[in-house]
C-alpha cells in the first residue's frame, strides 16, 4: 500500500538517467533503512531497525494526517536514494501553515558526484506544492547551507544561539546554590517547577492560551507533544512543568544523552511569556539539574526576555550559533513580511532533534 493514496498517480514520478524518482511507499521502509546505514552508518552507528523506526516516526506520524513529502529513487524496484522533508505546522500570525523541514538527501555511493542529488534538490519545490506546502524552514549545516542558497533560495531568518550551563564540578554546583540563596527569589504567585510524567489536557490548554503570545511558532498541541516526545524511538525525555494551581504555565523537555555524552539538551521550552514565569522556569531547570547532570545545553531562537531568564539562571553563551533559514515555494500563500522578520520567531531544538 502506498504511503499516500492520492500520490499513486504516475504523473508524480520522473525518470532520470534510467532511475525513477517517485513518492515513497510504506514498502520502501526497509530499503530506506538499509540505505541510511550504508550512507551514514560509519558516522552515526545506528542499526537498520532503528533507522526504520525513525523513518516510520518522522514521515508516517498519525498527527500528520495525509500529508507527507518523502521521495524515493527507484532502480528496478530497489531503493537507491531518498529525500524527505518533515512536515511541521507553524503558526504565522493567526494562521497555521504546514511547512517542510528537509532531512537526509542520500543516494548510494555509485550515484554520488553526479546530477542525481542535485535533481532531488531542484525538484523539492514541485513535491512541496503537491503536498500543499508553501514554504520551508531549516537549520542547515555549512554544506547544505551553500547548496540551499544556490538551489532552493535559502534566505537568512534568525540565529539559534547555543546556551550552556556547567554543573560538572563541585565548585560549579556550589556556585549555583550560592547564586540561588543570594537571589532569594520566589514566584510571586506561588508557581513551582515540578517533574511530571506524560502529557495531559493541561498542555493542550497551555498551547491554546499562549499561542497568541507568539507571532511565528511551531504548533505545540497535545497530539504534537505526544508524537514528538512520547513516540520518538530511541529517546528518553524528562518533563518539567511550571505549575500554578491546576494549570501548567510553562514546560521544559530535557533529553537524556547517549552513554558517554555528558551533555543534557533542553530540546523544548514553551509557555507564557510572563517575566516571572520565564524566570521561574529557567531557575527550575538548573535546580532540577544540580546533582543529576554535568552539562546543560539549549539551542534557541527567541526574544531577549527568554535569553535573559536563562542567563540569570546560570546559563551562558560562548558565541556558538546556527543559522535558521527559510525558503518560499508558493508566494501566494505566504505573508513574507511576517515570515522574514527575525524578531517574530520562537524556535527550539525540538524542530530538528532527529537522527
Amino acid at each position: 500500500m502506498d504511503l499516500l493514496s492520492h500520490r499513486n498517480d504516475r504523473s508524480l514520478s520522473w525518470e532520470f538517467e534510467g532511475l525513477v524518482i517517485r513518492p515513497c511507499r510504506l514498502s520502501d521502509r526497509q530499503g530506506i533503512a538499509e540505505l541510511a546505514v550504508e550512507v551514514f552508518g560509519a558516522d552515526r552507528k545506528v542499526p537498520a531497525e532503528q533507522w526504520r523506526a525513525e523513518w516510520d516516526w518522522k514521515f508516517n506520524g498519525a498527527h500528520l494526517g495525509e500529508t507527507a513529502a518523502s521521495v524515493a529513487v527507484d532502480r528496478n524496484g530497489s531503493v537507491v536514494g531518498h529525500y524527505g522533508s518533515l512536515i511541521r505546522r507553524f503558526q504565522l500570525g493567526a494562521k497555521l501553515f504546514e511547512t517542510g523541514v528537509p532531512v537526509d538527501n542520500m543516494v548510494q555511493e555509485r550515484y554520488r558526484g553526479g546530477r542525481l542529488q542535485m535533481r532531488l534538490y531542484e525538484n523539492q519545490g514541485k513535491w512541496a506544492k503537491m503536498g500543499e506546502v508553501a514554504w520551508g524552514i531549516g537549520a542547515p549545516n555549512p554544506t547544505a547551507y551553500k547548496i540551499g542558497k544556490r538551489l532552493l533560495g535559502y534566505e537568512n531568518l534568525a540565529w539559534m544561539k547555543a546556551l550552556r550551563a556547567n554543573l560538572s564540578s563541585r565548585r560549579h554546583r556550589i556556585g549555583f546554590r550560592l547564586r540561588e540563596r543570594k537571589a532569594g527569589w520566589v514566584h510571586p504567585r506561588g508557581a513551582q517547577v515540578k517533574e511530571v510524567r506524560g502529557f495531559d489536557e493541561r498542555f493542550e490548554d497551555l498551547w491554546e492560551r499562549c499561542r497568541d503570545q507568539y507571532v511565528c511558532v511551531e504548533e505545540r498541541g497535545l497530539d504534537w507533544l505526544r508524537w514528538r516526545f512520547d513516540d520518538a524511538p530511541g529517546r528518553s525525555y524528562t518533563i518539567l512543568a511550571l505549575e500554578e494551581g491546576e494549570r501548567v504555565q510553562r514546560y521544559a523537555l530535557i533529553r537524556t544523552p547517549e552513554p558517554g555524552d555528558g551533555t543534557w539538551h533542553v530540546v523544548d521550552l514553551f509557555g507564557t511569556t510572563d517575566p516571572d514565569d520565564l524566570r521561574a522556569m529557567a531557575r527550575g531547570i538548573t535546580r532540577w539539574a544540580l546533582g543529576r547532570v554535568g552539562w546543560l545545553e539549549i539551542h534557541l531562537a527567541a526574544s531577549e526576555p527568554h535569553y535573559a531568564a536563562l542567563l540569570d539562571a546560570g546559563f551562558y553563551w560562548e558565541g556558538r550559533e546556527q543559522p535558521l533559514v527559510y525558503w518560499v515555494f508558493d508566494e501566494k500563500q505566504v505573508r513574507r513580511r511576517v515570515l522574514a522578520e527575525p524578531t517574530n520567531w520562537y524556535v527550539t531544538e525540538a524542530f530538528h532533534d532527529t537522527l
